[in-house]
């Protein structure tokens, strides 16, 4: 067993089998519909929290993993691994990164294993990726400082891009940041949306879905270069399989990648999203 545990939440949306195939302890985060409280992933799937976000009258409320949490999963680690690297969602979209911060230097005055926090400014499948990777560098041996320098250098790298059905549930929770302004001008305008620094920016406003798949994929050229080659893809979609199969069918016919991973967006990020979302992580090393 490797001497380094890796640690992420579950708005990376890492499928949990292969988390546990990898040796990832994936953190969940709350989603709370009325007087009923639910850990992502771990008392709902994604599937029944879309069922349920259909009917509900009220958007359900998310929350961070609770400091509490966090220090129990660090203990646990703790009695048999030196280092716990811990990788999460951006800072600026959620708490989840202040609670883990908090939690290891409770742990700190406690135990000599040593925790690196790592706010990977990304979501979805962009945390995924740097979870796996690494787990494969712990796997390997690979010094803890190394894996950090690597997720950190990663993170700069890192691309992430996303279009709402509608962006009336990232203005209910509060999640649209600078892009606030689009309110009330986008009745008919499809946003094609990015995390710039950690937050959400606007790349482009179009009329057509048709139009949001051209410009995520010049989007996704953009980055590729005369090599029209990637490090990785990531596609993920909230209850929205065949539009996100169009998206990644689109990319692949111009952009060449060897690692695509896909996903679904969880009850935390499906939350604000909204259904019919569709997402795309990417970068080139």
């Amino acid at each position: 067993m490797s001497t380094i545990a890796i640690v992420t939440d579950s708005t990376s949306d890492l499928d949990p089998a292969i988390a546990a195939e990898q040796h990832i302890t994936l953190v969940p985060a709350h989603v709370r519909f009325g007087d009923i409280d639910y850990k992502d992933g771990v008392d709902i799937t994604g599937e029944q929290f879309y069922a349920m976000l259909a009917e509900a009258e009220d958007l359900p409320q998310t929350s961070q993993p609770s400091v509490g949490e966090f220090v129990e999963v660090y203990q646990g680690l703790a009695q048999d691994h030196e280092h716990i690297v811990s990788l999460h969602v951006s800072g600026k979209l959620s708490g989840t990164m202040q609670s883990a911060l908090t939690a290891s230097q409770q742990m700190q005055e406690e135990s000599s294993c040593k925790i690196h926090v790592v706010d990977t400014q990304s979501a979805s499948l962009g945390v995924a990726y740097m979870a796996l990777e690494a787990a494969r560098l712990a796997g390997e041996g690979v010094e803890p400082d190394r894996i950090v320098n690597h997720v950190k250098y990663v993170a700069d790298l890192m691309h992430v891009a996303f279009t709402p059905e509608t962006l009336e549930y990232l203005r209910r929770g509060g999640r649209l940041g600078a892009a606030s302004h689009l309110i009330g001008s986008l009745l008919r305008i499809k946003p094609v949306l990015i995390l710039e620094d950690g937050a959400v920016e606007v790349l482009d406003k179009v009329r057509t879905r048709s139009r949001v798949v051209e410009r995520m994929v010049r989007y996704v050229e953009s980055v590729a270069g005369s090599e029209g080659s990637l490090t990785h893809l990531g596609v993920m979609h909230a209850n929205a399989p065949e539009f996100a199969g169009e998206l990644q069918e689109a990319i692949l016919e111009r952009v060449s990648t060897q690692n695509v991973i896909n996903g679904t967006f969880g009850p935390a990020i499906g939350t604000h999203a909204g259904p019919g979302a569709v997402g795309i992580t990417f970068h080139k090393e």
